[in-house]
């Protein structure tokens, strides 16, 4: 991990970590520095930049969410805008996690391919009358 540093201040359960963090909570989204439960932080690991971390903290848990409240296993699923920030997401979790069939609906024929090597069965342009 990048930049490792590690100290401690104010007693044995309290760390100072100096490394690129993602936390979830509820304030201090754009300070320097913030304090956060060590259960609601995840590293940021090497060669993942800013960019992708960030929108897997946020596309990434709206998709988790979405097949946990709704599990896909043994279902048909359709999966509209398959090649944006969450559908692409959910075409990979509904595959992994036993979706039936797993159907992606795309505006282009270069999104329809990419949700089809996503791991969908079917995808199709929405914005094509073919």
């Amino acid at each position: 991990m990048r930049g490792v540093q590690l100290s401690r201040f104010g007693g044995p359960e309290v760390l100072r970590v100096a490394v690129p963090l993602f936390a979830i909570g509820r304030s201090g989204g754009y300070a320097d520095y913030v304090v956060a439960d060590a259960t609601s932080v995840v590293a940021v690991p090497d060669g993942v930049s800013f960019k992708d971390a960030t929108a897997l903290m946020v596309q990434g848990l709206t998709a988790l969410h979405l097949v946990r409240h709704s599990p896909p296993k043994d279902r048909s699923v359709l999966v509209n805008a398959a090649a944006g920030g969450v559908g692409s997401l959910l075409v990979q979790l509904a595959r992994d996690s036993g979706a039936r069939l797993v159907i992606a609906a795309a505006g282009s024929d270069e999104k329809r391919k990419l949700a089809l090597s996503l791991g969908a069965d079917i995808a199709i342009n929405y914005s094509s009358s073919d």
